[in-house]
């Protein structure tokens, strides 16, 4: 069996009305240690028709440097409904603090909600070879320093004698 959904709007009175609800991470935490990351956008109709909200998400770091967006294209919210819709973005390596905001059109009367998220990216792993690493570096430096004597070779001009 198939079947097919038609959303129509009949004659009458109508009320479009809705919200963004909440951005957050799925699973909701504040502390990552690797991408990607998957958010969830929820949307709740309260009208009497169905609405399509769309819009972006943009994440930026730190600095407030825009590291990443992602389009959302328009999705459908029947009235009386609260839906997520989840999105994921794709990068892999990521280290910081982040902050994930939402721009989204309601469907509706060019109405436009914003939300924003923050989170951050801790690759413990990563961290604890790179200090690991630092420390053998420096060991190896202080070793050969206090083990060797590094002296600069001068040369005699026999000629001039």
């Amino acid at each position: 069996r198939v079947g097919t959904l038609f959303y129509v709007v009949t004659p009458g009175e109508v009320e479009r009305d809705g919200q963004l609800i909440e951005l957050a991470t799925v699973p909701k935490r504040k502390v990552y240690l690797s991408g990607p990351i998957n958010f969830g956008i929820v949307f709740e109709n309260t009208g009497s028709v169905h609405l399509t909200p769309a819009g972006s998400l943009s994440v930026t770091n730190l600095f407030g440097d825009e590291v990443g967006v992602v389009e959302l294209p328009p999705w459908f919210v029947l009235p009386g409904a609260v839906r997520t819709r989840e999105i994921t973005w794709n990068r892999e390596f990521l280290i910081g603090r982040y902050k994930a905001t939402v721009t989204l059109n309601r469907g509706y009367d060019g109405l436009v909600d914003e939300a924003s998220y923050t989170f951050w990216v801790i690759p413990w792993k990563f961290m604890v070879y790179t200090f690991v690493g630092l420390f053998v570096f420096f060991f190896v430096i202080r070793f050969f320093v206090r083990n060797f004597e590094f002296k600069r070779k001068t040369s005699t001009n026999s000629l001039s004698e």
